[in-house]
């Protein structure tokens, strides 16, 4: 995590210092970037401080009853524009028009469909395609997030969800034209599905 926190916080050190010895410019631009940086570290913090609720299992969650359908599309809504400009085809399948009623904590459920399908753009070569697939099973939920290449390597699936890992080669690097993450979201993934009562599956 310190390495994770270094870069940032080395980016907003060198800005600072670059206005303090008048090398940049004070104006509009210089502020963005230093507010960008500053809120690249604090979703990092914020990341961290989840998982560290998570691991002393006092992750607060707010149970409601609603409709899952109605969360899904609205977080797919989300990422359409962002899709169609990196060349990506982006589909959400509802084979039932029927709400889907469930007992959700839909902000952080919200969280989990937002970083499944973040990863997914980010690592999707144009032209490519993801879909977003969701049926119930009993008195479960089941959802698919599946993208085209490149695909995982088979040793590396395993550990897709542990804190900071990022599989190699082809996926190493986001492509899709997201922000680079903290190398955290599927770890959230998975703390925020078990809080449910569910289990993440990655193939």
């Amino acid at each position: 995590m310190s390495h994770e926190l270094r870069t940032p916080l080395a980016v907003l050190q060198g800005e600072v210092e670059a206005l303090i010895d008048g090398i940049r410019v004070r104006d509009v631009a210089a502020m963005q970037s230093l507010r960008e940086e500053l809120l690249r570290i604090a979703a990092l913090v914020q990341d961290l401080h989840l998982l560290s609720l998570a691991d002393l299992h006092a992750l607060p969650c707010d149970f409601q009853e609603g409709d899952a359908w109605g969360c899904v599309l609205k977080v797919a809504q989300r990422f359409e524009l962002r899709a169609q400009q990196a060349g990506i085809r982006f589909e959400c399948h509802r084979p039932d028009p029927m709400p889907l009623n469930v007992v959700w904590d839909f902000q952080r459920m919200a969280q989990v469909l937002g970083n499944l399908i973040d990863n997914s753009l980010n690592y999707t070569h144009a032209p490519g395609a993801t879909h977003i697939r969701m049926q119930a099973s009993g008195e479960q939920v089941q959802i698919t997030v599946e993208d085209s290449a490149p695909g995982v390597r088979d040793e590396d699936l395993s550990k897709l969800t542990d804190p900071l890992y990022r599989a190699q080669l082809d996926r190493a690097r986001p492509v899709g034209g997201g922000q680079s993450g903290s190398g955290l979201g599927l770890s959230i993934v998975q703390v925020l599905v078990q809080a449910h009562g569910g289990h993440v599956g990655v193939s």
